[in-house]
């Protein structure tokens, strides 16, 4: 292209001429200072159902690694759809997947091993959730904790349809879903 020519825009490629693809919207409402709702939307553009993963992440930067300070934060399993998350500075968090099935954990670590022909002894690095979806590796921590981590939900979207997942994350445990619709129509 050349300065008299538009742009090249993402829709110039022709990936959207068949309308085979999703389109994924987040939307966030804060009820309390601790206390953060997340609705995400996923609309199947195609006129066939289609499958897919959507990984909704928590993770803590590494600042461990550089040597800013020694402490590592941490991310557990608490129960089914209910990720425990902990740092000192943040105190007691809970994430809070509604119809969760799977939670995945790894560290948020460079992969030595694959950057650099080095293998540093960590077995659970950041891309441990990609590989494990993508190509079944067995790189997620089967102990459920580390400091990346993501929900699995394995869903199919109906063709021309779409499926929304809620997520709360959350200071006070108790906190559910049954207010959810709510607060986010007020907000």
């Amino acid at each position: 292209r050349t300065r008299q020519d538009p742009e090249f825009e993402i829709i110039d490629t022709g990936i959207f001429d068949q309308d085979n693809y999703f389109d994924v919207v987040v939307e966030y409402a804060k009820n309390a200072p601790d206390d953060i709702l997340i609705k995400i939307t996923i609309n199947n553009r195609s006129a066939s159902n289609a499958a897919l993963n959507v990984l909704p992440t928590v993770w803590f930067r590494n600042r461990w690694a550089w040597g800013h300070h020694n402490y590592v934060p941490q991310l557990m399993a608490d129960a089914d759809g209910i990720m425990s998350i902990y740092h000192t500075d943040l105190g007691q968090l809970w994430l809070k997947a509604e119809n969760s099935k799977e939670a995945l954990f790894c560290d948020n670590e460079t992969n030595t091993e694959r950057l650099y022909n080095y293998n540093d002894g960590k077995p659970y690095h950041k891309d441990g959730i990609n590989d494990y979806i993508t190509k079944g590796a067995d790189t997620v921590n089967p102990q459920k904790k580390g400091t990346k981590a993501a929900f699995n939900y394995d869903i199919t979207v109906p063709a021309k349809q779409s499926t929304t997942l809620r997520l709360r994350l959350v200071k006070e445990a108790k906190s559910g879903f049954e207010d959810f619709d709510n607060i986010f129509n007020t907000r």
